[in-house]
Parts: C-alpha cells; sequence; structure tokens
C-alpha cells in the first residue's frame, strides 16, 4: 500500500486516541490491518522506471502522507 494511506491513517488514529502510547500502537497495529485490502503500489520489482524514478516516486509518496499526517 501507498505510504501516503498509512500515514495518513496512523494520524488519525493517533489524533483521537486516548493517550500518545495508545495512538502510536493502534497506529503501529493499523499497518498489517490496512495490507488486507487489495491496494496498489510502484510495482518496483517488474518496472521499466530507473530507479532514481523509483526513488523518487516513493518519497513523494511519503511525504503525500507525512505531511498533512504531521497537521493533524
Amino acid at each position: 500500500m501507498l505510504a501516503a494511506s498509512h500515514a495518513l491513517a496512523g494520524a488519525a488514529i493517533a489524533a483521537v486516541a486516548p493517550s500518545p502510547v495508545a495512538g502510536y500502537l493502534l497506529a503501529l497495529a493499523s499497518h498489517p490491518l490496512l495490507d488486507f485490502f487489495p491496494h496498489w503500489d510502484f510495482n518496483t520489482r517488474f518496472t521499466k522506471r530507473s530507479k532514481l524514478t523509483l526513488i523518487t516516486l516513493s518519497l513523494a509518496d511519503a511525504a503525500a502522507g507525512l505531511i498533512p499526517g504531521y497537521f493533524l
């Protein structure tokens, strides 16, 4: 699953958690649960994209989740 999806879900869970420790643990537990749903990724194993392009896409995806998640 894309990093943005995981980061936003984790941030939303942590924002409503009763304590920081519970928020962290619940957000961490959400990662494998979210992976049960069918999703797509950047197809890093079988692609004709360059490594630089894959790294750039991955970092942009991570930023797309972490930046809004920070504000949540």
